[in-house]
């Protein structure tokens, strides 16, 4: 899998079944691969689950890539990737157009624990993905869905991830484009838990070796540039808290992410800003896996991103049961959007009567589905394409808005 891009050095995750050497070469795309550079090679072992990323270093902004996995000095099963590294954002540059892809709740097969539940799982979406050509993947949580026998162990973990990236439908999609994930609920835990889950500490080994970040292992939330686009990519799940008291108030997010938010908002150049949850945070519905229920904590980001005057900021949200969109207007700044995404392989089972009374008429959908986000368009009038498409790439619906509605 291709991890993390950046400007100059990119991620490649690799995991073999057994103890091995792995190495890979790469190279502009379109060049003879006899000037391909090589990554240092890693041993893979039982101790770290058989996987490793590998470090390739010495890119040039603005390029394609190709390359070649070698696996004891032999090509491998799924053996070439591709990449695309963010361009320069210079006022000489040419605006390109970046395509972001989106899926949350992708379910493995799996007939021991799934049972007859198994035959509903749908994987035809993620060849109608690959057709799209995005330049990144934005994994919005639920990537490797736990089951009732994976909670109780680390052993039952470590099976569920690899199962779930073992999945041979999932490797175009992941050898083609850069891969960015948040943690979801059913990555982490059982319903109902948060900071104090005595698994926490595997549930986010288990996250962070298998989503390499670019900004290493002290934190699950980050921040990734994709040229005109910041992702800040947030951790809704192993910081939050059920109070037992009113004299508590309930988190999702915890003050010190919070306070990396607001100074990475600040800070940031890209006329946009996504922040990237695997739960909703403009629906009002005040439900235990909404934002809505943590009002005190939902008050200080909305507050903050008026306060800080950010401009361009749009949200992108997983691990729901359906997909909607949701415009929340402001007195004082721009309407607030955000793209809930529901299940990729499973149709919602969701028979929830509650009201978003921000929701954008036209935009719940049920079946299993995905979504693009596209920036694209001359300088001067730069605009956002949100578009939702079944599992066989027929588009849904879609919406447009200008960078300039983002002010």
């Amino acid at each position: 899998m291709v991890g993390w891009v950046t400007q100059r050095e990119a991620a490649l995750w690799v995991q073999t079944g057994e103890d091995a050497v792995v190495n890979a070469h790469y190279w502009l795309a379109g060049t003879s691969r006899t000037d391909a550079s090589e990554t240092s090679a890693v041993i893979t072992s039982e101790n770290h689950h058989y996987t490793a990323t590998l470090i390739l270093s010495g890119l040039l902004p603005g390029k394609e890539y190709a390359g070649q996995l070698l696996i004891n000095g032999k090509a491998g099963e799924s053996p070439y990737f591709h990449f695309e590294t963010p361009p320069r954002t210079l006022p000489e540059d040419k605006p390109t157009t970046i395509r972001l892809g989106l899926a949350s709740g992708f379910r493995d097969l799996d007939t021991v624990s799934d049972g007859i539940l198994c035959p509903t799982t749908n994987h035809t979406a993620l060849k109608a993905l690959v057709t799209m050509k995005p330049v990144a993947m934005l994994w919005l949580g639920n990537t490797a869905q736990m089951r009732d026998a994976d909670w109780s162990s680390a052993a039952g973990y470590w099976r569920r991830a690899t199962a779930s990236r073992s999945t041979g439908e999932l490797a175009p999609l992941l050898n083609s484009c850069a891969n960015y994930a948040v943690l979801g609920a059913l990555d982490y835990g059982p319903p109902g838990v948060g900071e104090k889950w005595i698994h926490r500490a595997t549930a986010l080994e288990t996250h962070h070796t298998f989503w390499p970040s670019p900004s290493g292992n002290e934190h699950t939330w980050t921040q990734v540039n994709l040229g005109e686009i910041d992702l800040f990519l947030l951790d809704m799940q192993s910081h939050r808290n059920y109070p037992l008291t009113q004299q508590t108030k309930r988190e999702f997010l915890g003050q010190e992410q919070l306070d990396w938010l607001a100074d990475a908002l600040r800070t940031s150049k890209a006329p946009v800003k996504v922040l990237a949850s695997s739960i909703p945070l403009l629906n009002p519905v005040d439900a235990p896996e909404h934002f809505a229920s943590a009002k005190a904590e939902r008050d200080r980001l909305l507050e903050l991103l008026e306060t800080l005057n950010v401009e361009g900021v749009v949200i992108l949200s997983g691990s729901t049961e359906f997909s909607e969109a949701t415009r929340l207007p402001r007195a004082r700044s721009y309407p607030l959007y955000e793209l809930s995404v529901g299940r990729l392989t499973d149709a919602s089972e969701s028979t929830s009567t509650a009201l978003n009374y921000f929701r954008v008429p036209g935009t719940t959908v049920k079946e299993p589905h995905f979504a693009i986000m596209t920036l694209s368009g001359p300088r001067e009038s730069r605009a956002l394409r949100f578009e939702v498409f079944d599992c066989k790439g027929e588009s849904l619906w879609a919406d447009t808005i200008p960078l300039k509605d983002l002010k």
